[in-house]
Order: C-alpha cells, then structure tokens, then sequence
C-alpha cells in the first residue's frame, strides 16, 4: 500500500471525492505527501509510481496506474484510462473510454473522448480535440485548435496544428504537416514530407506524399 483516503473531501457532479496522502516513499513522492482527489482506490493503483499531484482529479470508473502521473487541474473521468508513463496535466481533460499511455505528455486545456488512443511518445498541448475511435502514435504533435475525429490515425513524426481538422478514415504519418485551416477526411492519406495548409482540402481516397505542397483553396479528390 503506498497512499491511503482522507477525510478531507469534496464533491464534483454528486459524487464524494477523497484527497489522497502517500503512506511511504516512492518515486519522488515523499510520506505524507497529500496529491490530489479520488472517488475511491480504484481510481489510482497501489502498485507501479502512479501518482495523482496537486488539485488533479480521477473520478468515477476512470483508472491511473503503472507509471502514470496527473496533474494540475487535470480531470480523468468515466472509464478513461491512464497508463504506463502517461502524463496529463494542467487543465487536460480525458473521459469516456480514451486511453493515454506511453510516454505521452498531454499538456493545455486539450480534451481527449471516446475510444481514442494515445501512445508512444506523442505530445498534445493548447486546446487540441482528440476524440471518436483516433489512434495517436509514434512522436506526432497536435496542438492548437486541431481537431482529430472519428477513425484517424495519425503517427510518426506527423505535426498537426493552428485549426486543421482530420476526420473519417483519413491518415497522417511521415514528417507530413498539417495546419491552418485544412480539412483531410474520407480515406485521405497525408505522408512523407507533404504539407497541407491554409484553407486545402483533402478528400475520398486522394493522397499527398512525397514533397507534395497543398495550400490555399486547394482541394484534391480521387
């Protein structure tokens, strides 16, 4: 056993939440150490050096364990998942079933729902959207305004940001960039060192490889 429930409490949506105090030394926890807000044990592991700081919150079914951490302002929710050596902080906001693991940071007010999943060594920050079924790997980046939705994926060393939305079956991998205002949907495919900017759109099963450039009101269909 490494933390235990006060009984300092507060509640959220109806429900108790219990700040937690660590009961021995771990990681760079420190005995006595108060983190942050729990429905109840299920919420944050035993075992590993899973940890829950400052004012974070982990509530209803969600989970935190192995090497996770939470913190800020951060709230984990419903069935969400933190695993791993996840990180989520500041005002960052994971519900529904999405799972967070890795070595991902997840920094900002970046809300992630639904199925999604986030691994390897990504980084989402500022106010990014990450929901429906969207699978987030390898050292991509997401950030700004960016919208990622329904079954994307988006890998490697893939950039995403300013207010560029990703949506249908559509996949972003390789160097490629894409941002400002761009739209890829359908089962459009953007690899390699492609850059999709400003207003182009990307549809059906159309791809930009290579050192393709799309910008302006661009739009590519096939």
């Amino acid at each position: 056993m490494k933390y235990k429930l006060t009984e300092e409490t507060r509640n959220l949506d109806g429900l108790v939440l219990h700040r937690i105090e660590a009961v021995k030394d771990f990681a760079d926890v420190k005995a006595g150490e108060k983190g942050g807000w729990v429905e109840n044990e299920d919420n944050l592991s035993q075992d590993g050096d899973c940890w829950i700081y400052d004012d974070a919150i982990v509530m209803s079914g969600a989970r935190v364990e192995d090497d996770a951490k939470i913190a800020n302002e951060a709230i984990v929710r419903d069935k969400a998942s933190i695993i791993e050596k996840g990180w989520v902080c500041n005002k960052v906001r994971v519900t529904e079933n999405a799972i967070v693991g890795g070595m991902s940071k997840i920094f900002g007010k970046v809300f992630v729902y639904g199925n999604a999943k986030i691994s390897g060594g990504v980084r989402l920050s500022e106010e990014a959207l990450i929901g429906g079924n969207a699978l987030i790997t390898g050292k991509a980046r997401i950030r700004g305004e960016a919208k990622i939705l329904d079954n994307v994926i988006v890998c490697d060393d893939a950039l995403i940001y300013g207010m560029a939305v990703i949506s249908g079956n559509a996949k972003v991998s390789g160097y490629a960039r894409v941002f400002d205002r761009a739209q890829i949907s359908g089962n459009a495919v953007v690899d390699e060192n492609a850059k999709v900017y400003f207003r182009a759109r990307i549809f059906g099963n159309a791809e930009a490889k290579g050192n393709d450039v799309v910008h302006g009101k661009t739009e590519l269909y096939k």
